[in-house]
């Protein structure tokens, strides 16, 4: 069975399923209890790990973007973390991309 069948099979046989989205780090994260115990997922949410991978790019190629300070505040916050779209968010960048924002954020003082 694949990862997917799995875990929405995981998700009928919860007692109970709590869903939270972390929006700085674009991270769906799913809690299952069942019988006495907890399994949490993590997800990315493809649209907002797109969205911010191309204001980064833009950002990285030193072109003016909206929102620009949340951006590479954002991946600022994904270099330290491990959640699920932070991980989607690093492997959308280029290793040169992510090169010329660790110099913004080393000028920036961030």
């Amino acid at each position: 069975a694949s990862q997917a069948e799995r875990r929405r099979g995981a998700l009928r046989s919860a007692e109970r399923v709590e869903m939270s989205y972390i929006a700085e780090t674009c991270t769906i994260k799913i809690s299952m209890h069942k019988e006495g115990a907890v399994e949490v997922v993590e997800e990315p949410d493809p649209e907002c790990v797109a969205e911010k991978a191309s204001r980064l790019r833009e950002l990285a190629r030193r072109r003016d973007v909206e929102g620009a300070d949340e951006a590479l505040r954002t991946y600022s916050l994904c270099k330290e973390r491990a959640d699920a779209g932070c991980r989607a968010l690093m492997s959308a960048l280029g290793a040169l991309e992510r090169k010329s924002l660790d110099l913004m954020l080393r000028r920036d003082g961030a």
